[in-house]
């Protein structure tokens, strides 16, 4: 079976389709950059990048979504987090710290650029620590 961050294909067929949908700009370059399951393997977390040229900031999304393979995939998914990036210092990450808690940690963040802050979705509750970039 073909895995990609320890996902098996037909969920990163599944996120690719939603990562897709959910950039909406087609002359944009995106990559997953990060993709991992819950303890409980119920839900997996990508994180992804996006670039749609020199006169806007990158955008990183940290998008939710259900571990079972279905049909419906605008109904069990979601934009969690969304944020510009803009100092070099930039960096996202997600740790799952159970099977129902994910913890985001963004470095360089600023309040202001930041799109998309969900604190729960379904079962699972977010928290966060927005770290401002060091002046």
């Amino acid at each position: 079976m073909i895995e990609l961050f320890g996902i098996n294909r037909y969920l990163i067929i599944s996120l690719l389709l939603v990562f897709t949908a959910s950039t909406g700009c087609g002359s944009c370059e995106s990559l997953i950059t990060d993709a991992n399951h819950s303890p409980d393997g119920k839900y997996a977390v990508l994180i992804t990048r996006t670039n749609c040229g020199a006169t806007d900031p990158f955008d990183t999304q940290i998008i939710l979504i259900e571990a079972l393979p279905s049909r419906e995939l605008g109904k069990h998914n979601i934009i969690l987090f969304d944020v510009d990036e803009r100092p070099s210092s930039f960096r996202v990450l997600v740790m799952w710290k159970g099977p129902k808690n994910l913890a985001v940690t963004c470095q360089g963040c600023q309040e202001s650029d930041i799109e998309v802050k969900k604190s729960s979705w379904k079962d699972v509750t977010i928290s966060y620590d927005i770290q401002p970039k060091a002046n």
